[in-house]
């Protein structure tokens, strides 16, 4: 749970492996394994190994996914909230989220009976940010944000087949990519996404690449070493 306000308790219930995120609630009940709490208001008492609680009181580095939203007009656009330091509790107390707001007419929105690589990529070669509509997408090449402050991507949940790689984000800045599953060959491909500066780890990057709720594996087509291997960021 994360950037969310309950005016009640929450109750966990049955529920095992659990984190919540910048969240504001009255109270909390139950625990259940293991439960972490990041930058929330009001977390519950104890702490681990019994109950299993671990809690950070601020959230060192955060930024929401971004979301679609639509005005009193019905005019639809993505808002991609800023990013975060040292921060506690939700991001809209005191209104609208802080961040920016792209209008829906900057977006290419993408659909899995249409789209390929090709016409995915001729769009973001043209400025376009992306939403992938919920599907399969068979990409036969990765798809590739060539300059800083690229693509929001996948606002909607979508799986990216990637034959041939997944995403090559090849300058440092601001990449958005948000619900989405990145799957390849393990024998044909030898990533699924990359980022930063020049796509190289550790390069610095004052403005750093976001993924949120994105699934990565391979493996899952044939066989090979690491069939079935799946990461999440």
């Amino acid at each position: 749970m994360s950037d969310s306000l309950v005016d009640g308790n929450v109750d966990s219930g049955s529920q095992q492996q659990w984190i919540s995120l910048n969240c504001d609630w009255k109270s909390w009940t139950g625990a259940n394994w293991n439960m972490v709490f990041v930058g929330v208001v009001h977390p519950p008492e104890g702490a681990s190994p019994s109950p299993p609680y671990t809690k950070m009181a601020h959230t060192p580095v955060v930024r929401e996914k971004p979301f679609l939203q639509a005005n009193a007009a019905g005019e639809f656009s993505v808002r991609v909230p800023e990013l975060y330091s040292d921060s506690v509790g939700i991001t809209w107390r005191g209104g609208e989220t802080p961040g920016e707001t792209i209008p829906i007419t900057r977006f290419y929105i993408a659909r899995p009976d249409v789209d390929t690589a090709e016409t995915i990529n001729a769009q973001l070669a043209q400025g376009k940010n992306l939403i992938l509509t919920p599907g399969i997408y068979e990409l036969a090449a990765p798809r590739y944000t060539a300059a800083c402050g690229g693509a929001g991507a996948g606002v909607c949940d979508a799986t990216s087949d990637e034959g041939h790689g997944g995403d090559d984000d090849g300058r440092c800045g601001r990449d958005r990519d948000c619900g989405a599953t990145l799957r390849r060959g393990a024998e044909r491909v030898a990533s699924a996404a990359g980022g930063g500066a020049g796509g190289k780890p550790g390069a610095p990057c004052e403005r750093p690449d976001h993924a949120a709720r994105c699934f990565l594996s391979r493996g899952w087509r044939g066989s090979g070493p690491g069939q079935g291997e799946t990461g999440w960021w």
